[in-house]
């Protein structure tokens, strides 16, 4: 279960959110902690420190005082953004991504608590089934066009940049990380490697890599699939997804028409 055992200082309850969107772009990430905001602080006051991770020189102004920004680009490596912000809590999209194993095992090594979502392939929870039934020469393919690919992030300055550069400057983030709590250079790059070949060889169980102290899943099949895999039950919790929830909310609000 999630458990932290430090005193929250001044009633003000920090959490570190890694994601590579603002928070007013919609996505699982943002609708969860548009609706959570409220409910903490009618207990308490929060602030969420939101960690982009993905540079395309991007920068905007966030106006909800909940909020603060804070870019990858501007740190070394994760355990230097953890010791400045000293968070309470930590959050993650669970998956196969390398920003936020960095931020994983410095938060562990740190013991700093944390949380996620399930993404939709979580290491085997969905998504993978797609990439079972996909040839690894396609999927070789395909990240090789990805890798090369540019992504126009539609700002005033028209800023255009290649996510196979964006990638390379994770897998350094990763390996500034792991060296920055002890493990060696060797060490680093095979930890970056048995990575790289989750990317083209999916487990068919969850990878305890991507651990957290507590994990919330969209199906109650899912918790199943996870205590299978190792983890124990009551560390996984069913709630749904959080991008239904808003649709369904949305859906009531729409008047019904009378035909009659």
């Amino acid at each position: 279960m999630l458990k932290n055992d430090k005193k929250i200082g001044n009633n003000v309850l920090k959490i570190l959110v890694v994601n590579d969107v603002f928070p007013h772009i919609k996505n699982r990430t943002t609708i969860l902690f548009k609706n959570i905001v409220p409910l903490i602080k009618k207990k308490l006051e929060v602030k969420v420190f939101w960690i982009i991770t993905d540079d395309y020189g991007e920068r905007t102004k966030v106006t909800d005082p909940n909020y603060e920004v804070l870019y990858l680009s501007d740190y070394n490596n994760a355990r230097e953004i953890l010791e400045k912000i000293k968070p309470d809590l930590s959050y993650h999209l669970v998956g196969l991504n390398i920003t936020d194993y960095a931020f994983m095992v410095a938060e562990r090594y740190l013991k700093i608590p944390n949380f996620g979502l399930t993404s939709g392939g979580a290491g085997g929870l969905g998504g993978d089934y797609f990439r079972e039934q996909t040839s690894r020469q396609k999927m070789f393919r395909e990240n090789i066009r990805q890798f090369f690919e540019k992504k126009n992030v539609g700002t005033e300055n028209n800023i255009e940049s290649s996510r196979g550069k964006n990638f390379l400057k994770k897998c350094y983030f990763l390996i500034r990380t792991l060296r920055s709590i002890g493990k060696s250079n060797l060490e680093a790059n095979i930890e970056l490697l048995e990575l790289a070949k989750l990317q083209f060889r999916p487990p068919n169980k969850f990878n305890k890599k991507f651990n957290c102290n507590l994990i919330f899943v969209d199906h109650n099949s899912s918790i199943d699939f996870l205590v299978k895999s190792g983890l124990k039950r009551e560390s996984v919790k069913h709630s749904g997804n959080p991008v239904f929830y808003n649709a369904f909310k949305k859906r009531t609000q729409i008047p019904l028409k009378d035909n009659n």
